[in-house]
């Protein structure tokens, strides 16, 4: 028999080798990356703010009453608070997606929605 095979085999094998796919990051790795990208801008853009009116039970911006004031950059302990505050903050939209998402589950594989619609 030929050995033919055998050398298709070894250049397949050195492919492999040196062929790297890239991996979508795991989902903290992005989440830690956008509180960076969020701190670091505390530094790089200028702080202001506008006058505001209330019209009609509306708070409104005031056109051309923009003016700058004393930033206030996030501090080096606040990048390990930041996502605590935020899930504590918002826990009840937190939990109502979950049990939003779990009842949406218990339905779904009951067959409710198939029985439901005449699904198979």
């Amino acid at each position: 028999m030929s050995a033919q095979p055998e050398e298709n085999m070894e250049k397949h094998h050195e492919k492999s080798k040196t062929k790297k796919t890239w991996e979508m990051p795991d989902t903290y790795v992005i989440l830690f990356l956008v509180l960076l990208l969020a701190v670091i801008s505390t530094y790089l853009v200028p702080s202001g703010s506008f006058e505001r009116e209330v019209v009609d039970e509306v708070e409104r911006v005031v056109p051309g009453t923009y003016t700058t004031v004393e930033g206030n950059p996030t501090g080096f302990m606040d990048i390990f608070l930041a996502l605590q505050t935020g899930m504590i903050e918002s826990a009840g939209l937190i939990f109502l997606v979950l049990f939003a998402g779990g009842a949406f589950e218990v339905v779904e594989r009951s067959g409710a929605i198939k029985g439901g619609t005449g699904g198979q």
